[in-house]
């Protein structure tokens, strides 16, 4: 997953970073270096983001 969709997949959810990461089940330091490209999760976890969602 391209981190500028990801960012973008976010923005049009109408989340912040701070609820992105709740919904992932991370904290949200972990959340804001994903979007820094400091550290990606894990394939299993970043597969299906949009399944955490519902």
């Amino acid at each position: 997953m391209d981190i500028e969709y990801f960012i973008a997949w976010r923005k049009r959810q109408g989340l912040t970073q701070e609820q992105l990461a709740e919904k992932m089940l991370v904290s949200l330091p972990t959340g804001k270096k994903w979007e820094r490209k400091a550290r990606w999760p894990a394939l299993k976890r970043a597969s299906s983001p949009s399944a955490r969602m519902q």
